[in-house]
């Protein structure tokens, strides 16, 4: 088989090598160990604990970055809402996460309402919203909300 395909030689790579560098892209952190992997070994973890409970990390990090202008407003709940889906479901830890949003950041009324109501009801599966007896299509109402 090396007849055909040749030796292979350590000269062959590198090319790229020369190539990263004239980029000045690096894949590596200063120990050696890739950026993602130095990044979980420095206790870096998918969940920050408060007071002894399991929050996800990055929804309170986007719940920080929102009220960071002093509260969260509605379009704010409605991507937090988003990021929250796993799948089309929302897991116990999101949902303690976005209760100790509610009770920890200002929210105007609008987004707090929003949020307690896919909280307690989860998605909901409904195309139409009845008010007074009569359907309306969910979403477009929600949007004009």
């Amino acid at each position: 088989a090396q007849a055909v395909l040749g030796p292979i030689h350590s000269a062959q790579f590198q090319p790229i090598k020369v190539r990263t560098e004239q980029l000045g892209e690096s894949t590596m952190a200063a120990s050696g160990e890739p950026e993602v992997k130095k990044a979980k070994t420095e206790g870096e973890s998918y969940y920050r604990v408060i007071d002894g409970v399991k929050y996800d990390r990055d929804l309170l990090d986007t719940v920080e970055k929102c009220a960071a202008d002093g509260q969260v407003g509605y379009p704010e709940a409605k991507k937090l809402w988003a990021d929250a889906q796993d799948g089309n479901k929302v897991t116990d830890i999101e949902r303690a996460t976005l209760k100790y949003a509610l009770d920890n950041f200002k929210f105007t009324d609008k987004a707090a309402n929003f949020l307690k109501v896919y909280l307690e009801a989860g998605t909901h599966s409904s195309y139409y919203k009845t008010i007074d007896g009569k359907k309306y299509d969910r979403a477009l109402l929600e949007t004009a909300e």
